[in-house]
């Protein structure tokens, strides 16, 4: 899934994942079965697939250390580094204060973040922090989002708890949808869904929300070069239908929203920037703030009042005492 250069996308990466898991239900319970045995994500069957095959990712091999490297911000040899790791490696030479994990058992982990980020500046970091993969100015373990975020949204596809198995057959649940949204100043996923019980169907909708990849997104979103389409005139696609089968409850709501990241993100305190740089050395200042996700992943269902949805929806309420209405009782 390389750059882009929109807010919002789909792109055939995403594309080719929704067919993977929604037109085969062996193939979307296999993904999940998969995702909870807390395997590399990369390493999933899906990204053998030739359909992914392109200029850039010709090939199984190109495309998993792609989302190792760019996505996970690990190699084939080692898995992602700490931020600390990160952050010393950064450093001409090792710090000379004792660092403080990020993760600790007390709870701390957001005084230790910022303490450990003032103690490499003090030590000697004149440069920015480090970042996960492409994901410009932020840190954090992107790859266990994801594995939730897709995990969760089949489990919601299918109806089921984290702790029940999925059907072992048939197609009782609803389809999903992918989509990329960026830029934001920290990673997350989202899932949410609709379904009624009458029609017996819905959907479930998954936005992965990202930091920006240091691209520029078009500021004219109609004068893309491109060699295959004339993206300045519109284009419609024919509407496309589906069978209506039975679906199951879907954690007996009507809808659902939920977003998947890490528990706290700790804004990084700005490194100074008055350090000469050597003779014919340019250094490219850093704009914008950095972020580093501590703790552990968690799934928060936004209330209501912030933004969040009633699990069983808001009904419209027909107004009452207008004047046209008083005047129509009237005559």
């Amino acid at each position: 899934m390389p750059g882009m250069p929109y807010h919002l996308e789909k792109g055939p990466w995403l594309a080719v994942l929704e067919d993977y898991i929604n037109g085969s239900h062996d193939r979307a319970v296999e993904l999940l079965r998969y995702l909870r045995s807390g395997a590399p994500v990369a390493d999933a069957a899906f990204f053998q697939s030739p359909a992914l095959d392109d200029a850039d990712y010709a090939g199984a091999e190109m495309r998993v250390d792609h989302m190792r490297r760019d996505w996970f911000g690990e190699t084939y040899d080692e898995p992602a580094p700490t931020f600390e790791a990160a952050t010393e490696a950064l450093l001409n030479s090792p710090p000379a204060l004792p660092l403080d994990p990020i993760v600790d058992e007390n709870g701390s982990s957001r005084s230790s973040a910022l303490r450990f980020a003032l103690d490499a500046i003090d030590a000697g970091l004149d440069r920015p922090f480090p970042q996960t993969g492409f994901w410009h100015r932020f840190f954090g373990n992107v790859e266990e989002i994801v594995r939730i975020t897709m995990l969760t949204a089949l489990e919601v596809s299918f109806g089921i708890s984290s702790e029940e198995e999925p059907p072992a057959s048939g197609a009782n649940r609803l389809p999903v949808e992918i989509f990329w949204k960026c830029p934001q100043r920290w990673f997350e996923g989202w899932v949410t869904w609709r379904y009624d019980a009458k029609q017996g169907n819905g959907q479930v909708t998954v936005m992965l929300a990202t930091p920006g990849i240091g691209k520029p997104i078009l500021q004219d979103p109609i004068q893309e070069e491109t060699d295959e389409v004339d993206r300045s005139k519109p284009r419609a696609s024919p509407p496309t239908t589906q069978p209506d089968p039975t679906h199951v409850s879907v954690a007996n709501t009507a809808k659902g929203m939920w977003v998947i990241s890490h528990k706290e993100h700790v804004l990084l305190p700005s490194i100074p920037v008055a350090k000469a740089s050597g003779l014919g050395a340019w250094v490219t200042p850093a704009f914008g703030p950095a972020y580093v996700g501590v703790g552990p992943i968690v799934i928060v269902s936004p209330a209501e009042r912030d933004g969040g949805v009633d699990p069983d929806g808001k009904k419209f309420i027909e107004p009452t005492g207008t004047p046209k209405q008083e005047a129509e009782t009237a005559a």
